[in-house]
C-alpha cells in the first residue's frame, strides 16, 4: 500500500499577465509550473496549456482522467 507521501504530487504555480503593447493589445496569460520534489519548470504561454500539462502528467503516472 502506498504511503500519503507517495501518493502527493507538489507544484508551484505562477502565473501573470505579460505586459500590453498597446491598451487594445490582446492579453497574454504566461506561466511556469515547477515540479517541487523533480525541480523540472515547464514555462507556456496560455492558461489551456496548463491544464494540457497536469493531464499528461497525471496520464503518466496512471491516473486517468475523463469525461
Amino acid at each position: 500500500m502506498k504511503t500519503s507521501k507517495e501518493n502527493t504530487h507538489a507544484f508551484i504555480v505562477r502565473i501573470w499577465i505579460e505586459s500590453q503593447e498597446t491598451k487594445d493589445a490582446e492579453l497574454t496569460w504566461r506561466g511556469v509550473i515547477e515540479v517541487v520534489d523533480g525541480g523540472a519548470r515547464v514555462y507556456f504561454d496560455h492558461l489551456d496549456k496548463m491544464s494540457a500539462y497536469f493531464a499528461k502528467y497525471l496520464e503518466a503516472i496512471s491516473i486517468k482522467i475523463g469525461k
